[in-house]
Formats: C-alpha cells, structure tokens, sequence
C-alpha cells in the first residue's frame, strides 16, 4: 500500500477554502481519523483516535488544567496535569513505557495555556496516538517490545 505524505498546510489551506468555518485542528483530527480508519482495526480507531482523546483532553484540559490554573501558576498546572495524565496510563497500562505519555501531554498543556481552546489539544492527542499505532502497525513493534513488556 503506498502513500502520499500530506502537507502540515494542508489543514491550514483547507480551512482558507472552505470560509474558515473549519479550524485546522478540526481538519488535522478529520485527517488522523480517515488514516487510522484506512490503517487500523477499528477498535483501535474507537478508542484511541475519536473517544479517547476527546474524553481524555476534556477531563484533563478542561477539566484538571482549568481546575489547576486558579490556584498554580499556568506551568505548573500543567505539568501536574501532565504528570497525572502519565499516572493514570501508568496505572492502566502498568509498564515504563506508559509514563512517557508525560512528554506530550505536556507539550498539549502548552497548546491548551496558549490557545485556551480544546479542539487543538485532542486533535494533537489524536495524531499522536495514530502515529503511535501506526509505528506499531510498521513493524516496529520488535524494537518498542522491551517498553512494552512488563
């Protein structure tokens, strides 16, 4: 199966031509959507590219981060959502490789402190995990297995 590359400014100019009534975030988790669907078993789409990281940056976003934020400074309110989000995979996913969730959950508190918008953060946490399946799905799960394993 091959594949064509899509352009980061494919959202961006999708959304200048269609009126700007669709964020590129938007289109960005329309994007990981079709491909996962094209790529992945649907279960895996399901959980970890439409319900998941809707349901995740709701709760840990708006939720927690909000939460955080009237009593914390913004970057330490995002760092305790981001290490909080990393324990509770950890705890579902008992193995060292669950506590690097806290790189990009960080990286999403940034985007949420900066845009203070939820739809960036869980088009993120969409693509992130698509890619993620996807190297698996390539592969590469010979070279992740030691962080996989318990």
């Amino acid at each position: 199966m091959s594949s064509q590359p899509v352009s980061p400014l494919l959202a961006v100019h999708l959304s200048h031509r269609l009126g700007g009534w669709c964020t590129p975030a938007a289109l960005l988790w329309l994007v990981c959507t079709v491909t996962a669907l094209l790529c992945l078993p649907w279960a895996v789409v399901w959980r970890s590219v439409l319900l998941g990281p809707w349901v995740e940056e709701t709760l840990f976003r708006s939720g927690l981060q909000t939460a955080l934020s009237k009593r914390l400074a913004g970057h330490w309110a995002n760092l305790v959502t981001a290490l909080a989000f990393a324990a509770c995979h950890a705890a579902l996913q008992p193995n060292p490789a669950a506590w690097l969730t806290v790189l990009p959950a960080w990286v999403i508190g940034i985007v949420f402190q900066r845009t203070g918008r939820l739809w960036p953060c869980i088009a993120l946490h969409a693509g992130a995990n698509l890619l993620w399946h996807l190297a698996l799905a390539a592969h590469l799960s010979p070279l992740l297995s030691p962080l996989l394993s318990p």
